[in-house]
């Protein structure tokens, strides 16, 4: 299951990340950082994150900053843990409109 959409300001993209990353961690999930950096002086931000259970990839997580916007991924394998993000996102922005693949 995936989910595509897109944030305006850094301060909405941080809270969103840690916003995930507490509901991952808090179901037990391993979270592994892929990458990430910002610069405001060169206009760029991205972080990547994959998920695993057992050495078994389940999830992955990212965000990059393109033309203004924040666009968002993301997927993950476990239907309980992915409505819990889902909602969560709904909940912290209801006016995001979330794309599902």
């Amino acid at each position: 299951m995936k989910l595509e959409f897109a944030l305006q300001e850094e301060k909405n993209a941080d809270d969103l990340t840690n916003a995930v990353l507490d509901i991952i961690n808090d179901s037990g999930v391993r979270i592994i950082i892929k990458g990430g950096g910002k610069s405001r002086e060169r206009g760029i931000a991205f972080r990547s994150y994959d998920f695993k259970v057992n050495r078994k990839k389940v999830g992955h997580f990212e965000y990059e900053l393109i033309k203004g916007d924040y666009k968002f991924i993301f997927e993950f394998d476990v239907p309980e843990i992915y409505t819990n993000v889902a909602d969560k996102i709904s909940a912290l922005y209801p006016r995001v409109n979330l794309t599902a693949n």
